[in-house]
C-alpha cells in the first residue's frame, strides 16, 4: 500500500473520530447509563473502524453503518451482563456449599489476576490506573505522556483478553455444574 493512501486512511478515520466520538459515547451513556461502560464500548466500535480503515471509504451510509455498529455493540455488551448475571444466579441457586462458591470465586479471582498479571507492563499501568484508581483516560495519557488513542487501545485490548478469561471460565463451570 502506497504511503498516501494509508496516510489518506488515517486522515479519513482521524476525521470520522473527531466527527463522531462523542456522539456515539453520549449516545450509548444515555442507553446504559455507565460512564465506564460506554467509554469502552465506544472504544471497542473505533477499534474496529480502525481495523477496517481501508475499508471506510466504501461506506455508503457512515451515519447508518455507525449507529448499526452501535446498536449491535450495546445489544451484545447488554447480552453478556445478562449471561454474567445469570452465571452469578446459578452460582447462588446451585446446591454447591459454600465451600465451593468460595472455590470458584477464588479461582475466578485468580484467573483474572493472573490475566492482568501478563499484560504488558504499560497496558497494566494503564488498565489499573483506569478501573482501580478511576482515572479518565485523558488524565492517564497525560500521566504517563502517551496519546489518549493509545490508553483506548490498551484499555480495549485488555477487556478483550479479560473477556477471554471470564468467557473460558463460565465455559469450565457450566460444565462440570
Amino acid at each position: 500500500m502506497s504511503e498516501y493512501t494509508e496516510k489518506h486512511m488515517e486522515s479519513e478515520f482521524e476525521e470520522i473520530f473527531i466527527v463522531y466520538f462523542e456522539k456515539i459515547k453520549l449516545f450509548t451513556l444515555k442507553l446504559l447509563k455507565s460512564e465506564a461502560e460506554a467509554e469502552d464500548i465506544t472504544q471497542e466500535i473505533f477499534l474496529k473502524l480502525w481495523q477496517q480503515k481501508g475499508e471506510l471509504h466504501n461506506i455508503k451510509n457512515l451515519n447508518a453503518y455507525l449507529y448499526r455498529l452501535t446498536r449491535n455493540s450495546i445489544y451484545n455488551h447488554i447480552k453478556n451482563l445478562y449471561v454474567q448475571r445469570k452465571y452469578f444466579e446459578t452460582l447462588d441457586k446451585t446446591n454447591v456449599d459454600d465451600g465451593y462458591k468460595v472455590i470458584y470465586e477464588r479461582e475466578l479471582s485468580e484467573r483474572i489476576n493472573a490475566t492482568i498479571d501478563n499484560f504488558p507492563v504499560q497496558r497494566r499501568n494503564v488498565f489499573l490506573m483506569s478501573r482501580q484508581e478511576g482515572l479518565t483516560n485523558k488524565e492517564i495519557a497525560d500521566k504517563l505522556q502517551i496519546s489518549k488513542r493509545t490508553v483506548d487501545n490498551h484499555i480495549y485490548i485488555a477487556l478483550s483478553e479479560l473477556k477471554k478469561t471470564f468467557l473460558a471460565f463460565f465455559i469450565l463451570y457450566f460444565n462440570f455444574v
